[in-house]
């Protein structure tokens, strides 16, 4: 869901690719101005208007939250295997 969420900001970065393939010839003020507007404005999924989600901010977050999963596994692995030795030696 976050990745959906993250795409919403990268989708809202294509009309700025089309404004680029306009000849300067074509271009006025209006042009000018809703280039500025795009390229300035943040338009994401935000919590409240607290945080907009975006691509970086998901990989930020998962880049660390793998180590501790990671972690926690291991901690699990660790604990189940020390029940299964001690069940085996005692029974």
């Amino acid at each position: 869901m976050c990745i959906l969420a993250a795409n919403v900001h990268e989708k809202t970065k294509k009309p700025i690719e089309v404004l680029r393939k306009i000849p300067n010839k074509c271009w006025n003020n209006n042009t000018k101005r809703f280039q500025r507007e795009l390229y300035n404005d943040i338009c994401a999924l935000t919590g409240m208007n607290f945080l907009p989600i975006t691509r970086r901010i998901v990989l930020s977050i998962a880049t660390k939250l793998v180590p501790l999963v990671r972690i926690l596994v291991m901690k699990c692995y660790e604990t189940q295997m020390e029940a299964l030795i001690k069940a085996w030696v005692f029974s």
